[in-house]
């Protein structure tokens, strides 16, 4: 089964399983994290295809989100995947884009006042991970590139 299929609320065993197979130290890490971004070959979508269709399409919002939340913990645990990012120009576009889409988004929600409280999607409420642990690692990530 693809992260891309299963419903965005059913994510996280796989994105765990994901994340220990990316930490894995080996000789295929390098690759492994690399074909996560980027997926393989036509037959399985990367990451950042993820975040790309959840941009645009608001059904798959909240699955762009859990993405991008997933790779910045990555990235906060695994060294490697910061050199992936850097080393590839084509993919730290596409991770930028993606984070200024969140922000965007974030600010976005902020301002919004409505009478319905229904907007169609948000990030998830506090939850039992700090959320703002979360924002500063993506502002820390931020001013790296």
């Amino acid at each position: 089964m693809e992260i891309a299929t299963v419903q965005p609320f059913d994510m996280r065993p796989y994105l765990d399983l994901l994340y220990h197979l990316l930490t894995m130290a080996d000789s295929w890490q390098h690759t492994r994290i690399r074909a996560m971004f980027l997926g393989l070959q036509d037959r399985v979508d990367g990451m950042m295809t993820m975040i790309q269709h959840g941009q645009t399409h608001v059904v798959q919002q909240k699955r762009a989100y859990l993405c991008i939340k997933f790779i910045i913990n990555l990235c906060s645990r695994c060294q490697l995947t910061m050199v992936v990012l850097d080393e590839d120009v084509h993919l730290k576009r596409l991770w930028q884009f993606s984070i200024q889409w969140l922000q965007n988004e974030l600010d976005r929600r902020q301002y919004t006042t409505s009478t319905y409280p229904y907007t169609g999607w948000s990030p998830p409420a506090q939850s039992n991970e700090v959320s703002n642990r979360l924002i500063m690692i993506i502002i820390i990530i931020l001013t790296l590139f």
